[in-house]
């Protein structure tokens, strides 16, 4: 198999996770997910399908942003959207 067609497929791969990504997205919306209500961490990597670990570097890192108020930290359903959609790899 050449590289040319080794990236066709990742390619594919790509779109078809965003695609699967997007229905999770949209069926979690009429599950009662308000894009504009905020969640805790735990429910964030919940959403993300990711450790606690994973979530508090894509924090630190700024990439998901969020909000914390008196030492709690809230975290809005459209950013965690928009990350999933927008696709992240590290």
């Amino acid at each position: 198999m050449d590289i040319y067609q080794e990236l066709r497929e990742i390619k594919q791969e790509q779109h078809e996770t965003k695609e699967l990504v997007l229905k999770l997205i949209s069926r979690q919306k009429n599950e009662g997910y308000d894009l504009d209500a905020t969640v805790c961490p735990k429910e964030a990597c919940k959403l993300l399908h990711c450790s606690a670990r994973k979530e508090q570097g894509l924090r630190s890192r700024g990439i998901l942003p969020f909000t914390k108020i008196d030492g709690l930290i809230y975290i809005k359903v459209s950013a965690i959207q928009a990350l999933i959609a927008k696709g992240y790899t590290k």
